[in-house]
């Protein structure tokens, strides 16, 4: 088929009108040579009478004129010439069939009122009365031309009418033609009217379901709807997201079918209880949210319940970066009191140290008061040290900025350790080229920090691995880091107050380590996450930017 055959009608309204009208003729001409053929059969009359020839003639014409008009349909395309065509064929063929069956005593007027109804139906109220008009001419030139002997009678009448009678009978019919044309042009107009309003509001319709969809899938919290009968009828883009399955796998579902007991248990108090509900959830595809959920009713405007509708939002960034503020607003406070502490003890912890030196000196080593001399000194240096960790917690201000190649930092780290340590496992597995501008004292206390805690997790052995490359986030360039240990793990009741100060799950350390390596990320503007599992160890992940800017604060990520 070639390519303008393919094309749509100019006007496929009055296209899909003339085909069915093609359609229509044909079943009556069909009828009318069957009722012929039957009546004759009924009769047991000759088939082959001169009249009945011209009759299938005319029949056989009517056929062969609708089948070349189907085929001039779907290749021309002034529609609407075509349409007059069969207008006027349809009062020719009436004319025709009227004529040979005898004019006023023929069986066929009523094709004249087909022929006016077709026309309206094509062509409107101005194709009615133009069919209207040819049918008065031709059937008012039978009549009166035949009576007056202008045309020769095709097949004689059976009896003669006055001129009365003919010019009455020529007005009824004439009467009823215009009354025909205009009643079919009435209706047919409000049809297409009526028509055309439907078209209207089906396409607004169309357009308000359209607006409504991209509306509800737009929307970011999850909207689920259930039937009266508690079956899942709806999903949007954002359930599809939240559960992990596309819709269609999820509508016929039930709730049950989608939360655990303790989940169903939550949300059948937030239904009851008509509020807002927060719960823990793992998807389809074991991926874990924190969702807040609540019920609202659906209700015809009878008040009549359709159902449920559940909104899910998705909180577990907006609960982490509470958790996120909560964090820093804790170690913030904790640092200016530590920050306080330490500069009030570190003045007179300098002048017991250095009394205790001057004393030493005036008395013999081997004597008892100077082991506990060197003890006071021991542990002078060991509160030193940590009035140091609290000022680095407190104050962790990059002194200088340098261009730092990472995974050289970290090369220069595995080898160090690998002569302190024997039975851990060091695996590094980091891009090339890894280069930051930042704190190098800095960056490496938070190698030093994180190296520290995965090798005191694993007092018995195991392995440490530590992974990294490069990462955009926020339009900003810089590098990610992975330590990642297979120690003894974080309990989940414990993991929140990791980067508390002075907390700790080991025997002993002073619990600052983590805490001031979340103090300098938040410095540089980075991000620290954590994930562990008891038994099976613990991940810490980072992210520094490419440049250190003074501004923004970072934090737990």
């Amino acid at each position: 088929m070639s390519l303008e055959s393919r094309r749509p009608p100019p006007d496929p309204d009055l296209f899909a009108r003339l085909k069915w009208i093609l359609f229509f003729r044909l079943i009556i001409v069909s009828i009318l040579f069957l009722s012929i053929i039957g009546f004759h059969l009924r009769e047991s009359r000759a088939f082959l009478i001169p009249n009945l020839i011209i009759l299938y003639f005319a029949i056989g014409f009517s056929y062969f004129f609708t089948l070349l008009s189907l085929l001039a349909l779907f290749k021309i395309k002034r529609l609407k010439l075509l349409s007059y065509l069969q207008a006027s064929w349809e009062v020719l063929f009436a004319t025709a069939l009227i004529y040979i069956t005898g004019i006023w005593d023929s069986l066929f007027g009523f094709l004249y009122i087909l022929a006016i109804i077709v026309a309206s139906i094509l062509l409107s109220g101005k194709g009615a009365f133009f069919s209207a008009v040819w049918c008065s001419i031709f059937y008012g030139l039978q009549i009166f031309g035949i009576k007056y002997g202008w045309i020769p009678a095709f097949f004689p009448p059976e009896s003669e009418l006055p001129t009365i009678d003919l010019i009455r009978s020529f007005f009824y019919y004439l009467c009823f033609f215009y009354a025909t044309a205009a009643g079919a042009g009435y209706i047919t107009e409000q049809l297409r009217k009526t028509s055309q309003e439907l078209t209207e509001a089906r396409i607004g319709l169309d357009r308000l379901e359209v607006l409504n969809e991209a509306i509800v899938h737009s929307i970011r919290s999850g909207l689920i709807t259930f039937d009266a009968g508690g079956t899942i009828i709806f999903l949007n883009r954002a359930s599809e997201e939240i559960f992990g399955k596309k819709a269609r796998e999820l509508i016929g579902k039930t709730l049950s079918d989608l939360f655990d007991p303790a989940g169903r248990d939550k949300l059948a108090e937030a239904r009851e209880k008509e509020t807002r509900m927060k719960l823990p959830y793992t998807n389809f595809q074991d991926q874990k949210f924190t969702l807040e959920c609540f019920w609202q009713k659906l209700q015809n405007p009878a008040e009549q319940s359709l159902g449920e509708l559940l909104v899910i939002a998705d909180i577990t960034e907006l609960e982490k970066m509470e958790e996120r503020l909560r964090v820093a607003d804790r170690l913030a406070a904790v640092g200016k009191l530590a920050a306080g502490i330490a500069h009030e003890i570190r003045n007179p912890l300098a002048a017991i140290s250095g009394s205790i030196e001057l004393l030493k000196k005036k008395i013999t080593p081997a004597s008892s008061d100077a082991h506990l001399m060197g003890i006071v000194l021991s542990e002078t240096e060991r509160l030193d040290q940590l009035i140091t960790d609290f000022l680095l917690y407190a104050r962790p201000t990059p002194k200088t900025i340098e261009r730092i190649k990472i995974d050289g930092l970290l090369k220069n780290l595995i080898l160090i350790l690998k002569t302190q340590v024997n039975n851990v496992e060091l695996v590094l597995e980091t891009e090339p080229e890894m280069i930051i501008n930042s704190d190098p004292g800095l960056i490496e206390q938070i190698f030093w920090n994180l190296v520290n805690n995965a090798l005191e997790a694993m007092p018995g052995g195991g392995k440490l691995v530590i992974q990294g490359g490069k990462e955009i986030r926020d339009s900003k360039s810089g590098i990610w880091l992975l330590f990642s240990d297979t120690g003894v793990g974080v309990p989940a009741d414990c993991l929140y107050r990791i980067f508390d100060p002075f907390f700790t799950t080991k025997d002993y350390g002073t619990g600052l380590g983590l805490s001031t390596t979340w103090r300098i990320i938040e410095e540089l503007k980075g991000e620290i996450q954590v994930s562990s599992q008891p038994g099976k160890g613990s991940s810490f992940r980072i992210w520094l930017p490419g440049e250190y800017i003074p501004g923004t604060k970072g934090g737990p990520g």
